[in-house]
């Protein structure tokens, strides 16, 4: 017995076949949000979170999406958290107006490490702009004065 329409090739029928717009995205980031912190286990239940996503936004915020569309929509965002975390550093990073709320609900992206060209040890960024290297003085700085 086929569970869901989309199994069968149908789409769902409504106003749940539209694209999702920005406002409506937004709305959805705000409740998976809201749905994480009381499941937990972030980017694992996709489809309990999708449902609790989906009765929120359509109970709740007047949104008319199938659960079918926030299944997809979740594992849209969920890859393009991956996308955004993986990027190379050579390359410039990626942007995304999701990021910050993708970032809230699936974690931050590693620190990138850098070189301290002159002595060869890799440190986390965040290391190397709040603490100086304790082999370098002011004095040994390779910045003109």
């Amino acid at each position: 017995m086929e569970q869901s329409g989309k199994q069968e090739g149908r789409r769902p029928s409504g106003s749940s076949c539209h694209p999702w717009t920005d406002s409506e995205i937004r709305i959805f980031l705000e409740e998976w949000e809201v749905v994480e912190r009381r499941v937990g286990n972030p980017g694992r239940k996709i489809l309990e979170k999708s449902w609790a996503i989906c009765q929120r936004i359509n109970e709740r915020r007047g949104l008319k999406k199938s659960w079918e569309s926030c299944v997809d929509l979740l594992l849209t965002l969920q890859n393009l958290h991956r996308s955004l975390c993986s990027g190379r550093p050579e390359a410039v990073p990626l942007f995304s107006p999701y990021s910050e709320a993708l970032y809230r609900i699936l974690g931050q992206p590693p620190a990138p490490v850098h070189q301290l060209w002159d002595f060869g040890i890799p440190i986390p960024s965040a290391e190397l702009q709040e603490n100086p290297s304790p082999m370098m003085s002011r004095e040994d700085s390779l910045l003109p004065r």
